[in-house]
């Protein structure tokens, strides 16, 4: 950081591109420290209130068209411009206008997803800018940055996360474990130091409101004194010690089958960090994608840098944006299975009336 003094004696703070860079609009720095992202690691809360007045990323989470993977993308607009660009991608004319901007991380994917049936459960591909200054490719402008395995146990199932931030050293290599609850719905995890929680509330609101959206989810920040899964968690392995009392995980086969234990609690909920991730049922001719909503205090700023850029996102958002994707696939997962069911229930009530 460097601080610099104007004519009217005021003083201002200039971030350089190697910190968590911005929401603002304005033009991309010619210059980047790197093409992965800022590695500043920031906390989710405890930033300036001038940043907190910042913009907000309401990110899109698209399905891909006859499979089960995804592409991330910072805003709508950006992922307009994608589908608009890939479309012009020939034309000598339109590339004059969209290579310099998918140089600058505009229009292109933040991730690519790709979702596994047997081995592992989701791998990130962090999208970046062509090298070499021409079209934006997918197929190579793109390192592993995300591995994302299931494993499963009884009441609950845990995803580890395998990051890869830099490729280039590999000593920034990290791991993260979600638990996520199959009796209650919360779904709890540790990041810097910190507890987090993702708690659904799909069955939130009227019916009308329920039919209308495939799931909502809101984003905590746990308190050092709320009961969490992570109270019965080594640290290490993707496994809770049940023998610890936690009312989270005893008696998690009876609560099962409990009516109630859905239901939307006060005390499921830390400190509001205005985070919400959520979907609405697609109709037959469009897409069914999900939006992540962050607020600025998940991302600091560089002015330099344009929101709808992939640099101006840091490595706190990238990580919520990991997690939050495994939650929409399991809900996709969820989904596709109720309409295979559907599907072979129409089937055979259709061949016993032929029959």
């Amino acid at each position: 950081m460097a601080q610099t003094t104007t004519s009217e004696g005021t003083t201002t703070t200039k971030l350089d591109l190697s910190d968590p860079p911005a929401y603002l609009n304005g033009s991309i720095a010619k210059e980047k420290s790197t093409i992965y992202h800022s590695e500043e690691k920031q906390s989710f809360l405890g930033q300036d209130d001038a940043l907190n007045a910042a913009k907000s990323y309401k990110m899109v989470i698209a399905n891909q068209c006859w499979s089960s993977n995804y592409k991330v993308f910072v805003s709508q607009d950006s992922f307009e411009k994608f589908k608009t660009f890939k479309k012009t991608k020939k034309e000598k004319k339109s590339n004059e206008i969209t290579i310099p901007l998918q140089s600058e991380g505009v229009g292109i994917p933040l991730f690519k997803v790709k979702a596994h049936c047997w081995f592992g459960f989701l791998t990130f591909y962090k999208c970046v800018p062509s090298v070499d200054k021409s079209a934006f490719d997918i197929a190579k402008d793109k390192f592993e940055f995300c591995k994302v395995k299931k494993h499963t146990h009884v009441g609950y199932d845990s995803f580890v996360f395998e990051f890869t931030p830099d490729p280039e050293n590999r000593s920034s290599d990290f791991t993260l474990t979600l638990f996520s609850s199959g009796v209650f719905p919360i779904n709890d995890y540790e990041y810097n130091g910190k507890r987090y929680r993702w708690v659904d509330e799909s069955r939130c609101g009227g019916v009308t409101k329920q039919v209308a959206r495939k799931f909502a989810f809101t984003h905590t920040v746990l308190q050092s004194n709320q009961p969490s899964m992570l109270d019965n968690w080594d640290g290490k392995n993707h496994s809770l010690d049940k023998q610890k009392g936690n009312p989270l995980l005893d008696g998690l086969l009876k609560k099962r089958f409990k009516w109630g234990t859905k239901k939307i609690k006060e005390e499921y909920y830390g400190e509001n960090d205005n985070t919400q991730l959520s979907e609405t049922v697609a109709t037959c001719l469009k897409l069914g994608y999900a939006m992540l909503q962050t607020e600025s205090l998940h991302n600091n700023n560089a002015c330099e840098v344009n929101q709808e850029s992939i640099l101006s996102v840091n490595l706190d958002v990238l990580v919520l944006v990991c997690v939050a994707t495994v939650l929409k696939r399991k809900k996709d997962i969820v989904e596709q299975a109720n309409i295979a069911a559907a599907a072979a229930a129409a089937f055979k009530t259709c061949a016993s009336v032929c029959s």
